[in-house]
């Protein structure tokens, strides 16, 4: 029968495979992201509320570069009435994004990874006016195509080689048809499982006055 000192010299020979991640920054991954932020009312001075969910996938092609694409879907309905009058506006955003980023080992726990992107960004707008006391009643859709490139410098983190816990930061400038702007990403990531993290991300484009929250779950291969 094995001895008390056995026993837990064994247990401690094990505990590495019982971490909650593994160490290396790992840039092989499909990520799913819910964001909730504000955006202004097309009526009004008002804000209101908007959801939206994206969907990544990043792949290291070797030499340290990482290509990727996303795919963002952002949706907006409002609805404003007065005595005798209805407004309405139902917004449809669909963004594609492709990026080639090149990262840095400073540290095996600290990476630097510049990079460049660019977005297509279509945007469908249905806008809806009624009259109540006469039974008048229209609406107007509109569709606009737009574009975007951005250069981007992230940081990524692990708190120590063996922890499971992440902090990246991401300082981006975009420039296209629109105004050009300047957008800051902090995030945080635990990773539940060698494959598996969940991250939280709080988003700021300095051209807007509120910050989107994104919430993801991101799976390694």
């Amino acid at each position: 029968m094995p001895s008390f000192k056995s026993a837990v010299l064994a247990l401690a020979a094990t505990f590495p495979m019982l971490s909650l991640a593994e160490s290396t920054i790992e840039y092989n991954y499909v990520q799913a992201s819910f964001a909730k932020s504000q955006m202004d009312s097309p009526y009004s001075e008002d804000t209101e509320s908007t959801t939206g969910t994206a969907f990544t996938l990043k792949k290291d092609l070797g030499y340290k570069v990482v290509a990727g694409l996303t795919g963002r879907f952002l949706e907006l309905k409002e609805r404003f009435e007065e005595e005798d009058t209805r407004y309405g506006a139902d917004l449809d955003q669909r963004t594609l994004t492709v990026s080639l980023d090149r990262y840095f080992e400073v540290s095996p726990t600290f990476h630097i990874v510049p990079g460049l992107s660019y977005s297509e960004i279509k945007t469908d707008l249905v806008t809806k006016f009624q009259r109540t006391d006469v039974e008048f009643f229209y609406d107007v859709s509109s569709v606009t195509y737009t574009n975007s490139s951005a250069f981007n410098l992230m940081t990524r983190y692990r708190l120590s080689e063996g922890s499971p816990f992440e902090l990246s930061g991401t300082v981006s400038y975009a420039t296209g048809e629109e105004e050009d702007s300047v957008i800051l990403d902090l995030s945080a990531e635990v990773n539940i499982s060698d494959i598996v993290s969940g991250r939280f991300s709080v988003r700021q484009d300095f051209e807007s006055d509120y910050p989107e929250y994104l919430y993801s779950v991101r799976v390694y291969f």
